[in-house]
């Protein structure tokens, strides 16, 4: 819950209500396996499609969530047997999680079939979003093989940084190493061994399974909430098998420095957020004193800035979009008047009704304002017909 990534992913305010509540939602569902004594089996079906079809269509990771929830729920059936020696076999896990793989398979098929027919009826066009990240290709495939491993690497081995911790390469060692004193070395069941082994793998693979899929690095957010809920996972997996008091302890104080480390980096990203959006507001206000000391009348002109600005707080964090200034969101588009758009509706929501340049008249513009003086060293505010050119150092 600590996690910095889920600064990135609450950082979009108008998702925070859907994401929450598909992950509420994946979690219930996942738990009514449980009450199959309580209710009929179909009627714990259509629940969990209803369940899982809402979030599918909320974020492109829960389907990976519910993947991860389903693979902790085996090894805590494997830790039983490890304690009580019951003997688990394919067929009785088959029988215990056949019906929600089912779930999870036909609340997939509806959500594509779901989309396609709004698609089609409302005459929509898909989002490149995602496929415009592949890869796969596009390039020799040595070279995505290469940025794949040199991606998986950075974010296991990067350490304490803005997005990732050391948590989730701490809790698979500690899985390996349980994995051969308690499994290995014991001589347990060749299943329970077996099966042990495979559901860790499989547990790194989802994490990184955006990675693997786009050959690609995918924005942090991506990762949520699979990498920091893996991570917490492999840690109480782990907790659940040690017995040792001192080990234990050990532990303890891992978890406590990896939450005390997270809490400090989400805690710094919220406050550079806010001094950022404190200096953009300050710079806006600029501007538009700028425009009204030349009696530009904004109701009939249009704004086109040139440039961008920095993040420059006490802090100086900026990590995906946390941070990064208004005054630049956008412009890595490169000729674009994503930017522009972007604080004229600041300046709308605040008052100032000035209308942004259309894309067309931005390139057209574009050489012409570049060549001006920056701003605000010296102002630099050159007047076009109707439009407001400014250039933002």
């Amino acid at each position: 819950m600590t996690s910095p990534l889920f600064v990135q992913q609450y950082y979009f305010d108008l998702q925070n209500f859907e994401f929450s509540f598909s992950m509420s939602l994946i979690v219930i569902a996942v738990i009514s396996s449980l009450y199959s004594y309580f209710f009929s089996k179909r009627g714990i079906i259509i629940f969990q499609v209803i369940c899982f079809l809402i979030a599918f269509s909320v974020y492109q990771s829960f389907p990976i969530l519910v993947c991860v929830l389903i693979i902790f729920c085996m090894y805590l059936d494997l830790y039983c047997d490890f304690i009580e020696k019951s003997g688990e076999t394919i067929r009785k896990l088959s029988n215990k999680y056949l019906h929600l793989v089912l779930s999870i398979i036909t609340s997939f098929l509806l959500y594509e079939l779901f989309e396609k027919l709004m698609l089609f009826s409302f005459g929509l066009r898909k989002s490149g979003y995602l496929t415009g990240q592949i890869l796969w290709f596009h390039e020799p495939v040595e070279i995505t093989f290469r940025r794949i491993l040199l991606t998986i690497k950075s974010q296991l081995f990067t350490g304490f940084t803005y997005s990732f911790n050391i948590s989730l390469i701490v809790g698979i060692f500690l899985v390996l190493i349980i994995w051969i004193f308690k499994y290995i070395l014991d001589n347990n069941s060749l299943f329970n061994t077996i099966s042990f082994l495979v559901l860790l793998i499989s547990l790194v693979i989802l994490v990184f399974l955006f990675v693997l899929l786009l050959g690609n690095e995918p924005a942090s957010r991506a990762y949520v909430p699979v990498y920091p809920v893996t991570s917490s996972l492999l840690l109480f997996i782990s907790a659940l098998f040690i017995k040792r008091r001192s080990l234990l302890s050990l532990l303890t104080i891992i978890v406590s420095i990896v939450t005390v480390k997270q809490l400090i980096l989400t805690t710094n990203l919220l406050q550079a957020d806010q001094f950022r959006y404190e200096q953009d507001l300050q710079l806006i206000n600029r501007i538009e004193t700028s425009l009204d000391s030349r009696h530009i009348n904004p109701e009939t002109h249009k704004l086109m800035l040139i440039g961008y600005r920095d993040n420059n707080t006490s802090l100086n964090i900026e990590y995906d979009v946390v941070g990064m200034s208004m005054i630049k969101f956008g412009y890595f588009k490169g000729i674009s008047n994503a930017m522009t758009m972007n604080v004229v509706k600041i300046m709308n929501l605040n008052g100032y009704n000035i209308k942004s340049v259309n894309s067309k008249e931005y390139k057209k513009l574009y050489n012409e304002g570049n060549r001006m003086q920056k701003f605000p060293e010296k102002e630099s505010v050159l007047v076009k017909n109707d439009v407001v050119i400014v250039k933002i150092n």
